[in-house]
């Protein structure tokens, strides 16, 4: 779980009206997610990343997708990942 996940989740209430507001909770997580994105694109992430990203055994992604996406915009060929079954 994501250790900013309380946070986020009041910012969001807080912002929307306490979520009765879609349209705003919508522009909300699109700027979050495009700030997750550029955040790794700036700083990449640690080797030791507790999140890693991981895939199941379809190699579908199911958890690291910001990274994944910073991935395509460092133009990086290969990253490492973690898979579940």
């Amino acid at each position: 779980m994501d250790e900013h996940q309380a946070e986020i989740k009041a910012w969001l209430v807080n912002g929307s009206n306490g979520g009765a507001d879609v349209e705003a909770v919508v522009r909300m997580m699109k700027s979050y997610h495009t700030k997750r994105v550029a955040y790794f694109v700036a700083n990449g992430w640690p080797e030791d990343d507790p999140h890693p990203i991981t895939i199941n055994n379809q190699n579908h992604v199911t958890a690291g997708n910001h990274r994944v996406r910073s991935a395509r915009y460092m133009k990086l060929d290969e990253v490492d990942v973690l898979v579940r079954e």
